[in-house]
């Protein structure tokens, strides 16, 4: 995805969201996960202690309930090889509702994509 890191510098996508983004993204939300990734970006370059929430529209962390009980459906492989349990996740729609999971690094002001696609399972819905 090199262009993705032409676009988007201070992301990483996980090898799961790349598959999630061919095969789940279609016309009807290509113009949502485009706007969603910006959101991340810029988020990823303001990142000072933590992540700033304010700038992310329609983001929000997984209850400890879901990630408990669905970790592995929640858990993804990141670049280096480490698995890592996702918690954030921003929502898009389309054709569905989609979710992008994510995973801020704040030294280091990276994002980790780790999922991008339809909702995973969670205590609410499964």
């Amino acid at each position: 995805m090199e262009c993705a890191a032409n676009v988007f510098p201070n992301l990483v996508f996980c090898e799961n969201a790349v598959q999630g983004c061919k095969k789940n993204v279609g016309v009807s939300e290509a113009g949502q996960v485009y706007k969603r990734l910006l959101e991340l970006q810029r988020a990823a370059e303001g990142m000072e202690q933590k992540i700033d929430k304010n700038v992310l529209t329609k983001a929000t962390p997984e209850s400890e309930a879901t990630l408990e009980r669905f970790s592995d459906e929640h858990t993804f492989r990141l670049p280096n090889g480490q698995a890592r349990l996702f918690s954030w996740h921003i929502r898009y729609t389309g054709g569905y509702a989609g979710r992008i999971f994510f995973h801020p690094v704040v030294e280091e002001k990276v994002i980790y994509i780790g999922h991008v696609g339809h909702k995973l399972p969670t205590v609410k819905f499964h």
